[in-house]
This record gives structure tokens, C-alpha cells and sequence, in this order.
């Protein structure tokens, strides 16, 4: 309100709410409830949980905004003062404003701030940017395993602590990495090509995105590295970039050497659309892999006369058409039965849908997209599955959203599929 200079009465107008709501939060007489929280995200950025949970207050030049570290309350009132110049200020007259050292340090200092890198080392911040390293260097079998699934593995690879979910996943992925060829060092040849995965993992609220660019060093060595254009709002999760070796003779890649740099900027308003809200991509992205983990359950012989059978625990089928083809086939025939109630579904083929919904992490904003989609009208279901993102972090997976709001997977996935 300060920022904006508008008054109680004003911003009860703007976003539509009695003025005393305003006074009494101001005052801190009353919390913010879910319903202001949502309305205070849209008009002034951030999301409902972050205005849920921590105290917004200005710093002593009136000119910047400052989260306090939640501890379990409000926390009293106070000026307080980060350095020299106030921690993002200015921002509201440089909306696209690039952070600079100490904004980075102390925005990833403060988690709740929307921006999060891991494991943050405060060498790699530059002057305006962050510098990632290599932590996996992939030179055959990306396709082999999913984001997520590399993202376990490069914890895995590097001691980090996994939780429980995570443990009991890490078998299964260790078994498809198998198809993969992945190392902490490698000798690129020249003409040569890899998938490099940063050894840090990027957690960006919708107010924040990055450019990115390539390291000088090396450009100056001959290690073209290609990545995407940007990091975009609401993105979270590893980064992969393809690096090319075109100097004059072989190339020594090593892990915790400087990869790509990140150029952070901080939005004036959060996007109405973001990475994280894109929940009809995340549904592709289910049929994609589960056809994979169905695919998966087959094996395809050449039979005479030009037929070709697949054959599974679920059962068999018998066509005139090459491999791929009747993959397709064997996988629509299992999931036309799985729409009919009378079939018996396989375990394998209940274990291929778990383990493809598992893969899958929702955010808090994508519970709500859930709920409407599968018409959740029960409340307490809704509640008790945001009430378990409080408890477990900001993300978790689908199956574990799904199951929280009352939803059978099967089900889920043949209405996701047919939407």
C-alpha cells in the first residue's frame, strides 16, 4: 500500500472487499484469510500461500518490499534495514529490473521471497547473475528417464538427502538408467555432443524468470552450449542444455565447473499464466508417459507369416503390422478395457498407471485446477489435500494429490486421457 501510496479504502475498492477487512489486517487485529489472500496475489503478485504465511513490511526507506522469516505467526512489526541500498528498490519504477549481487544473495537467502536455487553456493553469484555447474554429463540415453527421475538421480549421484518418496523410486529409476550412459566427467571429442544437467535445481515463484547465457569461458575453449531462451515464471525443476564441442581437439568436462549463467529478473505483476498453472500440458505429458510405462510391459516377437505378436501378464495380441504398430494397439486395446468396469484390470497394469501419475508433480495452484476438473465438490477432501502441501513443501506428485482429494488413479487417468 505504501509502494502504490493508496490508502485502506482504496485498496478495499480495487480489490473488492469491505474497508474495515483492510484496517483490521493492517492493524494486525485479524489474519488474512484464504479469500483476501487470493484477491491481495492477483493485484499485488506472489502467491495466496506466501500471503498466508509471512508478514509483509517496509523497509526504512519506504521504497522496498521485505518478507520476514515466517515463524509459525505474525510476527511483530518492525523497520528493518538489508544494506546500503534497500533490497529490490527501485523495482517498481524498473519493472524488468535485473537483480544484482547482494538482491540475489539475499533473495536466496530467504525462500519465501519465490526463488530458490539448490544447492546455493554464494561464489557463483556474479554481479547481475548466477552462475549453474555441471552436475551430470549425459552422452547416451537421455530419453531413458523423465525430469524428474534425472533430478533423484543427480541427488543420488551426489549424496544430497532424498525424502521418502524419493527413496523408494530410486530402485526402479536406477534400473532404467541402465539404457542411459551418464558420468561426473567426461572427454567430449571434437564434433562431439552431450547433455549437460546443472547441478543445481531452480525453484522460481511467478514473479521471478531468468535469461540465460553461456559462460565465456567456454565459448573462449570451443563448448558451444545450446539451451532454451529464458527460465519462465513458475518454473521449477532441473535444467538441461546440449553442449557441442567445436574447437580443434578434445574437451575435458568435468562436474562443479561453471555451466550456463542466469540472469534473474524480478516482474512488477505476477502473469496470468505461468509454468506452474499449465496443468492441461502436465495431462499430455501423462498419456505420454503412460503409454511409455505400458510399452514397457511388452515384449514384441516376429512370428511366421509376417505377423507379429506381444505378449504380456495382461495378455496377448496377435496382428499383421510391424513392432511399433502393434505396441500402439496393445496399449489402446488395454486401456478400451480398462473403461469397462466388468475387466479385471492386470496388477502390472495398475503398478504402468501409478507409476506414470507418480512422475507427475502438481503445485499448490494446481490442486484447485484438479478439483474442478474432476468436480470435487467435497470441501474437507480439498482442505485436507492443501492442508498436506503445508506439510510436505510446495510440490508434490499427482498421485499423491489425486488420492488426497478422493480420486481413483485409474480413473483419473482414463478421464484425464479422453479430456
Amino acid at each position: 500500500m505504501a509502494v502504490k501510496g493508496l490508502t485502506a479504502s482504496q485498496l478495499a475498492d480495487e480489490i473488492d472487499v469491505h474497508v474495515q477487512t483492510i484496517y483490521n489486517i493492517t492493524a494486525s487485529k485479524r489474519p488474512i484469510s484464504s479469500n483476501v489472500a487470493i484477491k491481495l496475489s492477483k493485484y499485488f503478485g506472489g502467491t495466496a500461500e506466501q500471503w498466508l504465511t509471512e508478514t509483509i513490511l517496509v523497509d526504512s526507506d519506504g521504497d522496498s518490499l521485505v518478507p520476514l522469516q515466517d515463524k509459525g505467526g505474525r510476527t511483530e512489526g518492525q523497520v528493518v534495514e538489508l544494506s546500503d541500498t534497500p533490497l529490490f528498490a527501485g523495482l517498481s519504477e524498473n519493472p524488468t529490473g535485473i537483480l544484482v549481487d547482494r538482491e540475489i544473495d539475499a533473495a536466496l537467502k530467504r525462500p519465501q521471497l519465490g526463488l530458490a536455487i539448490a544447492p546455493y553456493n554464494r561464489d557463483q553469484v556474479e554481479p547481475a547473475s548466477y552462475d549453474l555447474t555441471i552436475g551430470l554429463i549425459i552422452t547416451r540415453g537421455f530419453e531413458a528417464l523423465n525430469h524428474r527421475e534425472w533430478q533423484i538421480l543427480l541427488k543420488a549421484e551426489h549424496g544430497d538427502p532424498l525424502d521418502p518418496d524419493e527413496a523408494d523410486r530410486l530402485p526402479r529409476i536406477r534400473t532404467a538408467a541402465k539404457a542411459a550412459q551418464f558420468t561426473r566427467s567426461h572427454s567430449l571429442e571434437r564434433l562431439g555432443s552431450a547433455v549437460l544437467m546443472a547441478r543445481e535445481i531452480v525453484s522460481f515463484d511467478k514473479l521471478f524468470m531468468a535469461d540465460v547465457g553461456s559462460i565465456t569461458h567456454n565459448a573462449m575453449r570451443g563448448l558451444l552450449v545450446s539451451h532454451g531462451f529464458q527460465i519462465d515464471p513458475g518454473y521449477a525443476g532441473p535444467i538441461f542444455v546440449t553442449a557441442l564441442n567445436i574447437g580443434t581437439g578434445p574437451l575435458t568436462l568435468a562436474g562443479g565447473e561453471k555451466l550456463v549463467s542466469l540472469a534473474i529478473r524480478k516482474l512488477a505483476h505476477a502473469p496470468d499464466k505461468s509454468y506452474r498453472d499449465a496443468v492441461d500440458r502436465k495431462v499430455l505429458w501423462i498419456g505420454r508417459e503412460l503409454d511409455r510405462q505400458l510399452k514397457g510391459l511388452f515384449t514384441v516377437k516376429a512370428l511366421g507369416g509376417g505377423k507379429v505378436k506381444a505378449t504380456s501378464g495382461y495378455g496377448a495380441t496377435l496382428v499383421d503390422v510391424g513392432q511399433e504398430e502393434v505396441l500402439n494397439k496393445a496399449v489402446g486395446a488395454i486401456l478400451d478395457d480398462l473403461e469397462q468396469p466388468r475387466i479385471e484390470v492386470s496388477p502390472l497394469v495398475i503398478a504402468a498407471v501409478r507409476d506414470a501419475i507418480e512422475a507427475v508433480t502438481v503445485e499448490w495452484d494446481d490442486v484447485d485446477a484438479l478439483a474442478r476438473r474432476f468436480q470435487v465438490a467435497a470441501k474437507r477432501a480439498l482442505d485436507d489435500a492443501k492442508r498436506h502441501f503445508r506439510q510436505r513443501g510446495d510440490r508434490q506428485t499427482l498421485l499423491d494429490t489425486l488420492e488426497r482429494l478422493g480420486i481413483d488413479p485409474l480413473e483419473a487417468v482414463l478421464k484425464l486421457l479422453q479430456n
